[in-house]
């Protein structure tokens, strides 16, 4: 989309130049998802000292609105189109 947008008012015909272009944004673009997703990479790993307490997270509402939730008799139900669709506790 962002090699069409430079190209908006352009009469986009199959000129060489117009090719050129777009190949060129392809190549760049894929150079950044290679860099951004590069499955080499490892996930960051952090010690006890950096985690922030509480865990930071993105509800619609404040940390002192969350309900507290017992660990004991927990379950997540996994369902839809699955294969291994189940009960997982957090054990």
């Amino acid at each position: 989309m962002g090699g069409l947008s430079l190209l908006i008012g352009c009469n986009i015909t199959d000129q060489t130049s117009v090719k050129q272009m777009l190949e060129r944004i392809s190549r760049t673009n894929h150079g950044v998802q290679a860099w951004l997703f590069n499955p080499k990479r490892l996930a960051p790993t952090y010690t006890q000292t950096e985690i922030t307490r509480p865990f930071p997270f993105n509800p619609f509402h404040g940390i002192d609105e969350v309900s507290e939730i017992d660990g004991s008799d927990y379950q997540l139900e996994i369902t839809g189109l699955i294969t291994n669709k189940g009960s997982w506790t957090l054990e």
